[in-house]
C-alpha cells in the first residue's frame, strides 16, 4: 500500500503503474547500490523491478503511519519497522544506508547550510517545506557519516567545506 498524505489515498501497490516500479528501482540502485544487488540476487533481475521495490519498502517503511515515506523531491524516509520474520534473515535490505553521494537538492540544501541560515529560511529559498529540509538534513548526516558529534552544525560545515561540497 502506498498512501498520499495530500489527498488521503491509499493505493494498492499492483494498482501503480509500471512507470512508478521502474523510477523507484534506479534511484534504490543509485543510493543503496549493496541492497539492490541483494535484491536482485534473491528476486531477480529483468523485469523484476515491482519485487525488488516491494521487498525494499516491506523493509524499510511502515504502513499508514501518517509520516511520509518518499519526500516531495523523491527521496526515501527510511523507518525501522517491525519485522514479522524478526530480522532472521540477515539480510542488508532491512538495513539500507545511503551510499553517500548527495542528491542535487542535498547539496542546496548544505550550501544555504553552511551559509548560516535556519531551516525555516532554508525551506523559503528552496520553495520546500520546513519538514522536507529536516529530512534533508538527517539524510545528509546518514549519508555523510557524520554523527556523535556534540556539535553536529560545526561538523556539517566543516566537512562540507574541507570536501569542496559548496563554493
Amino acid at each position: 500500500m502506498l498512501e498520499d498524505l495530500c489527498s488521503g489515498t491509499v493505493n494498492r501497490f499492483d494498482e501503480l503503474p509500471r512507470s512508478f516500479f521502474i523510477d523507484k528501482d534506479k534511484k534504490i540502485e543509485q543510493e543503496y547500490p549493496e541492497q539492490h544487488a541483494e535484491l536482485c540476487n534473491i528476486i531477480g533481475t529483468t523485469g523484476c523491478e515491482y519485487g525488488r521495490v516491494y521487498q525494499f519498502f516491506a523493509c524499510n517503511s511502515s504502513t499508514k503511519d501518517g509520516q511520509p515515506d518518499i519526500d516531495d523531491d523523491g527521496n526515501f524516509i527510511l523507518e525501522k519497522v517491525s519485522c514479522p520474520i524478526r530480522h532472521a534473515c540477515k539480510r542488508s535490505t532491512c538495513r539500507a544506508q545511503v551510499s553517500g553521494k548527495l542528491s542535487a537538492r542535498e547539496l542546496q540544501v548544505v550550501s544555504l547550510f553552511v551559509k548560516g541560515y535556519p531551516e525555516e529560511e532554508i525551506a523559503h529559498r528552496l520553495f520546500i517545506s520546513k519538514s522536507t529540509v529536516h529530512n534533508h538534513t538527517t539524510n545528509i548526516y546518514s549519508k555523510l557519516g557524520l554523527s556523535g558529534s556534540t556539535n553536529p552544525d560545526r561538523l556539517l560545515v566543516a566537512h562540507a567545506i574541507k570536501n569542496r561540497l559548496v563554493n
